[in-house]
Order: structure tokens, then C-alpha cells, then sequence
């Protein structure tokens, strides 16, 4: 990939960050007289339960099946996302559910086959594997490869972007009124393990700004060209701490990359990959002296947050680079 290449494609990668489940299978059913499509039927089924033991019990290596028939019914008493082989990228999953669980039983209940005649089209989303406790039988609901689909009992259900989202908000109610737990090793802040044209491991929730641990992925230009990542360099605690705290004071919205971030110096590419209190995997893409912090509110390249390193953070980011 050239140098120009990468730098679109660092913003085409946002894309995925920024609307992490955006790019899913959608139907083009038929509009009702008014033009609006057909409104979802929910179909609340599932009595929330959540047990905390029966949540952390629940593994993605264990063999699950699917269930019966969607809808589902019953005492739903906990779930756990996985991620499973990607067709598009990989990424990390996040803890088990075990509260908030009628937000996840309202998107499971929002699951609908497609209109008759609908056409799919998806890409770039996430494949996952929704393991569910249902009256203490463990479930899964997989994604298949075609349309990102569920497949349950012979039918096929395409908007799997409901459960995924509503785990999601869910696990972020959850996390509201609980500490994090004390971070477990991770293989994830490996920037050798990044295949070159691919992006990090990088996990569907998570702030960059709120790093705790992190470790500096860089590669130099080498004959117009991007190479793969060198090994990654551990950011030492008191520097991690200097550049979270420059972020809120030297970060805005404009063109970044955009403006020839190197000027007509050699190009250098410099991640900071990282690791919040929760495990959550996260980035902050940098090319020369411009960091693009990726979890902005848009897609359009002028309404990003660029942080521009203070003298002393970029000392700290050059030292990194080795």
C-alpha cells in the first residue's frame, strides 16, 4: 500500500471504529405509502435474569447449539459475545453479561426474517457468536458468512446488527455501577501479530482517551511503500500518563492526515495501541506528528478529532519509535 493509500485507508478504517456494527446486512424491503419501511415488530419473549455465576460460566470454546425457533422464550439468566473466525477483520470480545439483560432480550426480540424479494447486501461488520443462557441451557446464535445471518431452524434472520448493539448498550449499563476487575494478560497489544493490510485486534467498546496500559506500534516509509509493524515498544506508566493527560489540551477537529501530515520529511507510522480499565482494546493512529483519536462521531474526514502532541509528548512519541 502507498504512503497516500494508507493514509485514506487509516480514515476508511475510522469508518469501522467509528460505526462499528454501521456496515451490516440491510434489507431493501418495501416502503409503506408514507415512504417509511415497515416498523419492527418487537417480540418480548424473554424474562431477564441475570446471574452473575451462571454469566462467568459461560465459554466460547464449549460446543453450543443453535436453538429450536426464534423467537426465544424464557428466564434469561446471562450471555457472552464471541469472537469468532473474521471474514473482514479480527477483534476482541468483551466480558460476560449478567445485568441490564432486558436490553438484550428487547434487540434478541427486534430479530425478523427478510421481507419476501428483499436483497442482501453487507460488508465490513463483525462476525460473532452470541452464547445465551436460557432456562440454564446454554444457546448460540452464530452469524453465517453470506449476510452476516442467523440461521435458526431453518430461517434465516439478517438484521443481527439488534442483539449486537443492544449487548453493547447493556454492557455499558452494566460497567456503570461496577468497578473494572483487575486486567488479565492479553496477546491483543501484540503489534507483530497485526497481519500487514490488516487493522489491531481492537475491541467494539472502549474510549483511547482512557488508556491504563499501552505500547507503541511504528514502521517507517520504505520505498513508498507501508511494511509490517515493528515490534511494539511499552509506553512506561509516567509517559502513558503525560500523553493521556496532553490529549483534551491539544486535540481538534480539521482536515488532519489530509494536510500532509509529514510535510516533505520521510513518513513514519506510529499506533498507540492500548488497553482501557476494562479491557477493552483501543488506538490512536498516528502518521508523522498527527494522531487521529478513533472513536470521533463522524465519518467525514474534516469533523475528526486530530491530536497534535505537545513539545514533551512528542519527545516521549519519538523516543517510542524503535
Amino acid at each position: 500500500m502507498t504512503r497516500r493509500g494508507y493514509v485514506a485507508g487509516a480514515l476508511a478504517v475510522l469508518v469501522l471504529l467509528v460505526v462499528p456494527l454501521g456496515l451490516v446486512p440491510y434489507v431493501l424491503a418495501p416502503l409503506e405509502p408514507d415512504g417509511e419501511p415497515p416498523a419492527r415488530r418487537e417480540q418480548p419473549t424473554l424474562d431477564a435474569a441475570g446471574d452473575r455465576s451462571t454469566a462467568d460460566a459461560i465459554t466460547c470454546d464449549a460446543e453450543a447449539a443453535p436453538p429450536a425457533s426464534l423467537p426465544l422464550s424464557g428466564s434469561l439468566q446471562g450471555a457472552r459475545l464471541c469472537a469468532t473466525t473474521p471474514r473482514y477483520r479480527a477483534w476482541t470480545a468483551p466480558e460476560p453479561l449478567f445485568e441490564d439483560l432486558d436490553v438484550l432480550a428487547a434487540g434478541l426480540g427486534r430479530l425478523e426474517p427478510p421481507e419476501k424479494g428483499a436483497f442482501c447486501a453487507q460488508s465490513g461488520s463483525y462476525h460473532y457468536d452470541l452464547r445465551l443462557v436460557v432456562d440454564a441451557e446454554v444457546v448460540s446464535l452464530r452469524t453465517q458468512p453470506s449476510c452476516l445471518e442467523f440461521s435458526v431452524g431453518g430461517v434465516d434472520y439478517w438484521n443481527t446488527d439488534e442483539p449486537f448493539h443492544a449487548y453493547l448498550t447493556a454492557l455499558a449499563q452494566q460497567r456503570s455501577h461496577r468497578d473494572p476487575p483487575p486486567l488479565a494478560p492479553t496477546t491483543a497489544l501484540d503489534c507483530t501479530a497485526t497481519p500487514r493490510g490488516q487493522d489491531h485486534r481492537l475491541s467494539p467498546l472502549g474510549d483511547p482517551r482512557e488508556m491504563v496500559e499501552a505500547v507503541s506500534c511504528w514502521r517507517p516509509d520504505s520505498k513508498d511503500d507501508v511494511g509490517s509493524w515493528r515490534g511494539g515498544a511499552p509506553v512506561a506508566p509516567r509517559d502513558l500518563a503525560v500523553l493521556m493527560g496532553d490529549i483534551p489540551e491539544h486535540t481538534r477537529r480539521d482536515l488532519g492526515f489530509d494536510t500532509g501530515p509529514c510535510g516533505n520529511e520521510r513518513y513514519v507510522w506510529q499506533d498507540i495501541l492500548g488497553r482501557t480499565s476494562w479491557g477493552d482494546v483501543v488506538v490512536i493512529r498516528g502518521v508523522c506528528d498527527t494522531y487521529l483519536l478513533s472513536d470521533g462521531d463522524s465519518v467525514v474526514p474534516e469533523d475528526q478529532d486530530f491530536w497534535y502532541p505537545s513539545p514533551e509528548a512528542q519527545r516521549i512519541l519519538d523516543r517510542l519509535r524503535r
